[in-house]
């Protein structure tokens, strides 16, 4: 009887613990497609740009992204190498600003292919490598917050070069098509790059 009283009690749990999982997935993939949705709702994209989304080539450049992270140790999202250094997490700003004020080592160059999502003068002597998910909370708070202060104090003026690297941390079709609506703008609508990226951090 203790047995049997046993194998209920293990089975409730387990049915319990799939179920749980079954609805979390059901609600994470809910979420996706709204942030899907409304970066939609938020800008447009040329036909060139739109027959890239679903092209080998912004494939390519996700998986290409995904080996970066592992040379450099990216476990997270959003990750920043600034030179030598690296920070990690939605940091304050003044993290940010100590970083590009006293830089470690020289820019990482291995990280930078023609076709990035850069921002600024290569010759820059700071270079920051942002390693960001659109379905991240935390990368979404940071371009809300930070993003653009960081990128008129110090992009704009030729002091940091900036490279955006979408980062598929969770997998799903939604993340990769939002990174992929990126990285085909900046392809063949360059002139609306910065406002892509904030469609795409922005609810």
């Amino acid at each position: 009887m203790k047995n049997l009283n046993l194998f209920y009690i293990l089975a409730g749990v387990i049915t319990m613990v799939l179920f749980i999982m079954i609805v979390g997935e059901i609600l994470s993939d809910r979420v996706s497609q709204d942030a899907l949705d409304s970066a939609k709702t938020k800008f447009t994209l040329n036909d060139d740009a739109k027959n890239c989304v679903t092209s080998q080539e912004a494939n390519e450049y996700i998986n290409r992204v995904f080996r970066e992270a592992a040379r450099y140790n990216v476990t997270g999202t959003p990750s920043f190498i600034i030179n030598g250094g690296k920070i990690v997490g939605n940091q304050d700003l003044a993290v940010f600003e100590n970083a590009i004020a006293n830089p470690i080592g020289q820019p990482p160059r291995d990280l930078y292919q023609p076709d990035d999502i850069a921002f600024g003068d290569p010759n820059s002597p700071v270079w920051i490598v942002e390693f960001s998910s659109p379905l991240c909370p935390h990368c979404q708070k940071f371009h809300q917050d930070k993003f653009k202060t960081l990128y008129d104090r110090y992009v704009r003026t030729g002091k940091v070069f900036w490279i955006f690297k979408g980062s598929s941390i969770f997998g799903r079709a939604q993340e990769r098509e939002l990174i992929s609506m990126v990285y085909c703008a900046n392809k063949y609508q360059s002139h609306d790059t910065l406002k892509i990226l904030d469609g795409v951090f922005s609810r």
